[in-house]
C-alpha cells in the first residue's frame, strides 16, 4: 500500500475509525516513515493496539502485563 493510499484509506475511514486510528497514533506519517525504511506495516503492531485481549490469547507473552 503506497503512502497515497494509506492517506485515502484514513480519509475514507468513518470517524470512529479515524479517532481509534488517531488514539493509537497510527498515522499516515508514521506508517510513511516505517515504509521508508524497506518495512511494511506491522499487522501484529496493528493487531496488539486495536485488540490486547485477543493478542493475549494467541500470543501469552504479549500481554497487558508484559
Amino acid at each position: 500500500m503506497s503512502a497515497a493510499e494509506f492517506k485515502r484509506w484514513l480519509s475514507a475511514m468513518n470517524y470512529t475509525g479515524r479517532a481509534a486510528a488517531k488514539a493509537l497514533g497510527i498515522s499516515a506519517a508514521s506508517v510513511v516513515n516505517y515504509q521508508a525504511n524497506g518495512a511494511p506495516p506491522s499487522i501484529r503492531a496493528m493487531c496488539r493496539a486495536l485488540y490486547p485481549n485477543q493478542m493475549e490469547a494467541i500470543y501469552p507473552w504479549e500481554g497487558r502485563n508484559k
